[in-house]
């Protein structure tokens, strides 16, 4: 077995990939944890694509980076009530569209919201979809 180094190249069968520490995100997200009850949770998931980077958390947030490492949005996924002050429900799977208008994202719960990324709104949400929670979209 070989190690991988953090800001190096290592080829897998033909493809090369480059691994890179992203210390301001890592900033970011220790001080998200350092809100503890008030912050939006420990990291749940992650997705990547050509504009974004977006992390789930426990507490049903998902924020938005772009590739500079900057946070661009967060989405707080509401309770029941309608309110976004506090959520449970773990944010447990992600996916942002080819386009990068619509992201989706899976709940502990087992239910599935469609977001609209540039109006910050849920556009679709379905209800309790599993048993259990959404792994994989």
């Amino acid at each position: 077995s070989s190690k991988v180094l953090i800001n190096s190249s290592i080829k897998i069968g033909l493809a090369s990939v480059y691994i890179e520490k992203m210390t301001l995100m890592s900033i970011q997200l220790q001080k998200y944890i350092d809100y503890k009850s008030n912050g939006p949770g420990l990291p749940t998931c992650i997705f990547a694509n050509s504009k974004y980077l977006a992390i789930g958390t426990s507490r049903g947030y998902i924020l938005l980076f772009d590739h500079n490492q900057e946070v661009r949005q967060v989405l707080v996924t509401s309770n029941n009530s309608g309110s976004t002050s506090y959520v449970s429900t773990a944010i447990t799977a992600l996916e942002i569209h080819s386009n990068n208008n619509f992201l989706v994202c899976g709940l502990s719960t087992g239910s599935i919201n469609l977001w609209d990324i540039s109006r910050s709104v849920i556009v679709k949400s379905l209800s309790n979809c599993h048993d259990s929670r959404i792994v994989k979209l």
